[in-house]
């Protein structure tokens, strides 16, 4: 180990090529903390259209209410109002 490291630091091809090492470390470095930021954005994003979809679901059972004649004469309107489209 200690010979490859005095060849890198001795020789100008060694260094060119620990220079080319280096850089292509940090790209990928780079690629892959860009790779996992972008899988957590996904997450979140997700669980907020979780949390929208999950309220919209709430608030509409609280505006039928738990009465199955009115659920009943909901559906039969929508119906209505999809058949005169």
């Amino acid at each position: 180990m200690a010979g490859i490291i005095a060849w890198l630091a001795g020789s100008k091809l060694g260094r060119i090529a620990g220079m080319v090492g280096l850089a292509v470390a940090a790209m990928i470095t780079a690629w892959l903390m860009g790779r996992s930021s972008q899988r957590a954005r996904d997450a979140r994003r997700r669980l907020e259209n979780y949390r929208d979809t999950r309220r919209r679901m709430d608030d509409a059972d609280a505006e039928l209410g738990n009465d199955p004649d009115i659920a009943r004469r909901w559906l039969r309107d929508r119906a209505q109002r999809d058949r005169d489209l």
